[in-house]
């Protein structure tokens, strides 16, 4: 199942800087989303936001920049040709889209949707070719590109505008490639890139496909989607781009993105406790055992632990974010796991049962330093999120807590509070955050 549940969540600006706050997040009713949701998902969203009331054409021609924007925020699939139709609607084209959202009916998505779905065919044509042409040559161009940074590697030339014809998007996707290769010779070095070039090629493709998938409605295993989940997943990219049409603010989230989000806001997770890493064979490695979790308390499960199977699903071939999905268990849910492990030089598979739970992240939620300054401190509080848990977990009391440390620290004369990288979060702890110095 590709989505599990909607959520969906309101940011709204503060006066703050450019900080963002969460003020809401709801479940819907219906696991999986049909064409015939959309409206009413976008009318629960226009009661709550703050001067977008309802739908306009302003917002429908917003909607079909910013599919295509989702789509190839890289501008390596589409084309000039491709995107026109969809970038200057008339107006009669935009009066007959507002009729048909009325009537739950969504044909220039769809027919959009088609256009996507052939730029990817052609894209991975053109990949097949590249790499068949000149691999050598791919790995010689990336070499003086391993020393920069991401950001820098790209053209300066290379704006986001659409390429004019094949050719151009063959040079965008060679490039795209190259800029790949790149970022693998700086994460593993030279000597491994090179002995590994068909393997590199095959992760490059891998990661192409886990994003082209969700336009072709194809599952990780090449399989096609059910009728049902491709109505999901068709709804959720018409409900993204007509939410983030109101403000750059306001979004819908699928479960594994509401997930996250509950991680950063609530600073609870429920599961069995475990992170994983995926090694260049695309196996998943266990990289960090959460304290509280299951996985530790049992001792059963070790760092460097290769996860082979979930409640009797292999992990070949799966996507990261599927895998750890399957480890994130409503409370009280059993998980079991099929675990390789090297023993003094034998390799040896366990099978390992465990129990879901909730589990309080205490880690790095604050963090405080201080400086020394006259007869005293400085002291420094940087916050991320504002966060809150039913547990009694708040950025509130985690603020106040920090403070009586650097308090303990020697005579406080000045305290700064970083929030330079505060990704937002709940409203009220904001307030409650500013209420401790005003």
């Amino acid at each position: 199942m590709l989505f599990s549940k909607l959520f969906w969540g309101f940011f709204i600006p503060s006066t703050m800087s450019s900080i963002l706050f969460f003020s809401s997040l709801f479940a819907a009713e219906n696991e999986l989303l049909q064409p015939k949701d959309v409206n009413k998902v976008m009318q629960q969203i226009f009661d709550q936001h703050v001067d977008k009331k309802e739908m306009s054409d302003l917002i429908l021609r917003k909607s079909f920049n910013i599919y295509i924007d989702q789509f190839d925020p890289k501008r390596i699939y589409l084309t000039e040709s491709d995107v026109q139709p969809y970038l200057h609607l008339s107006d009669s084209q935009i009066g007959n889209i507002m009729r048909q959202y009325k009537n739950h009916e969504y044909t220039e998505y769809q027919d959009l949707n088609n256009t996507i779905q052939a730029s990817i065919q052609k894209a991975r044509k053109i990949r097949g070719q590249i790499i068949q042409e000149n691999p050598q040559q791919l790995f010689q161009a990336s070499s003086s590109l391993a020393v920069t940074d991401y950001e820098d590697w790209r053209d300066p030339d290379l704006k986001l505008v659409f390429a004019k014809d094949d050719t151009q998007l063959k040079e965008r996707i060679r490039k795209e490639i190259i800029h790949d290769i790149a970022g693998e010779r700086k994460r593993y070095g030279e000597a491994v890139i090179l002995s590994h070039q068909a393997q590199t090629f095959q992760i490059f493709e891998k990661k192409f496909r886990e994003h082209e998938n969700q336009y072709l409605f194809t599952l990780e295993n090449g399989q096609p989607m059910t009728e049902v989940e491709k109505q999901n997943a068709f709804s959720m990219h018409i409900l993204k781009s007509l939410a983030n049409s109101l403000d750059s603010h306001t979004t819908v989230l699928n479960s594994s993105e509401a997930y996250d989000m509950r991680l950063r806001l609530e600073k609870k997770v429920e599961g069995i406790g475990l992170l994983l890493q995926q090694s260049r064979d695309g196996s998943f490695l266990v990289s960090q055992l959460i304290e509280g979790g299951a996985a530790l308390k049992s001792g059963q499960i070790r760092l460097g632990d290769k996860i082979l199977e979930i409640n009797g699903q292999s992990t070949q071939k799966m996507a990261l974010d599927n895998v750890m999905g399957l480890l994130q268990g409503k409370v009280g849910a059993k998980i079991a796991l099929a675990v390789e492990r090297n023993v003094d030089n034998t390799i040896k598979t366990l099978n390992v049962f465990l129990e879901s739970g909730s589990i309080d992240v205490n880690e790095d939620r604050v963090q405080v330093s201080f400086e020394p300054y006259g007869n005293g401190i400085i002291g420094k509080i940087k916050l991320d999120t504002f966060y809150q848990s039913d547990s009694g977990i708040t950025s509130e009391n985690d603020i106040r807590a920090a403070i009586k440390k650097l308090d303990k620290q020697g005579n406080l004369h000045a305290l700064i509070l970083d929030f330079r990288e505060n990704s937002g979060g709940f409203l009220s702890q904001a307030v409650k955050v500013a209420g401790l110095f005003i």
